[in-house]
């Protein structure tokens, strides 16, 4: 377990206190409830920063990649990556594993995602270059909420992942309120996301004033997820080559793909093209508060819009 003085997020902590007696009791809470080795006097806890919460971290600081080694890991806590740059310094994190059926994540988190990447301000900070490939984040459980949240990061990358039987979203992209219309240049590829309580992806903002920008989707299977398969408040994105099937399960669903604006945006110059469709309920593409949608070579496509789409 980690020994050095590292950031903390997640498990990690802190206990400040004046007094001796609550010092003892904190002293002996955090090591299994004693003091001396074998000697437990009350019921305490191992309260150890996470191996992969300290890989994180040390990662974070010196720009290194976290790799994931091929097992089964069980998250209980969000494993959390927060950049802190305050100027354009290009800080880079890449989180990689052996690939989906070999590095397999079990989320438990009932509140949260099994990861996060963000900042703590987005208008003063600024989170670069992200990379993520190679995972399975699943939920047998149906404990966890999310696989992999990403909020106010400008440019990355998710490929070669399995984001299954989240009990809300698989994938979820937030911009939030800033200067900077993030995230942008973003890629999302080569990989199945399936059977997850809400969306497979869902990509729009933490708050009003600003949505996805310049994102790309490609080359996924997105199917069987419980209210759709990707919902989009996005500008100039891009769905491509990807199989959107059984998505949606009742006519207040959101179907295949759900391609809207937000509040004080229209949803400008998305396209999708090169997609199959299948069995996506109640519809496969709807648009609405839209702008300049540009659909080519889709398979299968039932396309509503409303008065507010062009």
């Amino acid at each position: 377990f980690p020994t050095k003085n590292l950031g903390a997020y997640g498990d990690g902590g802190l206990i400040t206190t004046n007094s001796d007696e609550v010092a003892h009791m904190a002293k002996m809470l955090r090591n299994h409830g004693g003091l001396n080795k074998y000697c437990n006097e009350v019921l305490g806890y191992n309260s150890r920063l996470d191996s992969v919460q300290a890989a994180m971290d040390v990662a974070l600081a010196c720009g290194a990649e976290v790799f994931l080694p091929a097992g089964s890991y069980t998250f209980d806590s969000t494993v959390e990556a927060y950049f802190e740059d305050t100027d354009f310094n290009a800080q880079a994190l890449k989180v990689r594993g052996d690939g989906p059926g070999r590095t397999v994540i079990e989320n438990r988190v009932a509140s949260g995602a099994a990861f996060y990447f963000g900042t703590r301000n987005p208008i003063a900070q600024q989170a670069w270059f992200l990379t993520v490939e190679g995972l399975e984040v699943t939920s047998r459980s149906g404990r966890g909420q999310c696989g992999i949240e990403v909020e106010d990061v400008w440019n990355g990358r998710i490929s070669d992942c399995l984001i299954s039987d989240q009990a809300v979203d698989g994938l979820v992209m937030r911009a939030d309120q800033n200067d900077f219309g993030l995230p942008k240049t973003w890629t999302i590829e080569r990989s199945l996301i399936v059977r997850n309580g809400r969306y497979g992806i869902y990509m729009g903002a933490a708050g009003a004033g600003s949505v996805a920008y310049n994102v790309t989707l490609d080359q996924l299977d997105i199917e069987l997820n419980g209210q759709g398969g990707v919902y989009a408040a996005a500008e100039l994105s891009r769905i491509t080559n990807s199989i959107i099937a059984n998505n949606g399960t009742g006519p207040n669903s959101h179907g295949g793909i759900h391609m809207t604006g937000d509040t004080g945006y229209r949803a400008y110059a998305n396209a999708i093209s090169g997609c199959g469709f299948e069995a996506n309920v109640p519809y496969d593409i709807y648009a609405d508060r839209v702008a300049n949608l540009t659909l080519a070579r889709n398979d299968h496509s039932r396309i509503q819009a409303t008065s507010g789409a062009s």
